[in-house]
């Protein structure tokens, strides 16, 4: 497992990562981050864990670069999670434009912090109508640009693409996210799960937690 003693945890993206966190009374949201942060203060009660919720809907990789120094750097963040690319699919941002924005940000981030660890995860979109055909090559792209990033700065990609291009096999998609980008609770259940596993919090006696698909 990844995690260790008096760790800040941060979690940066769009509305998914947002998820009504400004509403709550936890300030983590009602999605992925909440369950995750649940989940590891109730395991590891022991280790004091930390965790901000600093996603923001509507936001793109660019918008995060404008923001990165406020809300990560400043926030001496030892985790970085980040779920971003939907909106740059929709706002049409370039796959060069994508990857120099998201290259800075880790670039700073192992400028200004101490060693952080990064967990990159992919962007999906579930194939509903046309709309979400049109642009699932752009994503497809994008979630190449996170493995590549992933791989460079030695960090963790969680492939939430394919997780849910699988699921979608096994569920209609509305039943992981009802609009094709938004998820349904159990679609962030997911989200929180692979994240579990990919930075090993889930192992052992939990294994039986683990989502098979």
């Amino acid at each position: 497992m990844i995690f260790k003693y008096k760790q800040k945890i941060l979690f940066q993206g769009d509305s998914i990562t947002d998820s009504n966190r400004n509403y709550s009374s936890s300030g983590l949201g009602e999605g992925y981050v909440f369950i995750v942060a649940a989940w590891l203060k109730a395991i590891y009660p022991q280790l004091e864990l930390e965790f901000f919720n600093r996603g923001i809907s509507g936001d793109t990789v660019l918008d995060l670069k404008n923001r990165w120094v406020d809300d990560c750097i400043d926030l001496g963040a030892d985790v970085i999670s980040i779920l971003i690319g939907i909106n740059d699919c929709n706002k049409n941002i370039s796959n060069d434009d994508y990857l120099k924005s998201y290259e800075e940000i880790l670039k700073l981030s192992k400028q200004k912090l101490k060693n952080p660890y990064f967990i990159l995860m992919e962007p999906f979109i579930l194939e509903i109508d046309k709309y979400h055909r049109k642009i699932k090559k752009s994503v497809e792209e994008k979630c190449e640009i996170v493995k590549f990033l992933s791989k460079k700065y030695n960090g963790i990609v969680v492939p939430l693409y394919s997780i849910f291009e699988k699921l979608s096999k096994i569920k209609s998609p509305e039943y992981w996210a009802a609009d094709g980008i938004h998820p349904t609770l159990q679609g962030h259940f997911v989200i929180a799960l692979e994240f579990l596993k990919a930075t090993g919090a889930i192992d052992g006696q939990y294994s039986s937690y683990r989502f098979h698909v």
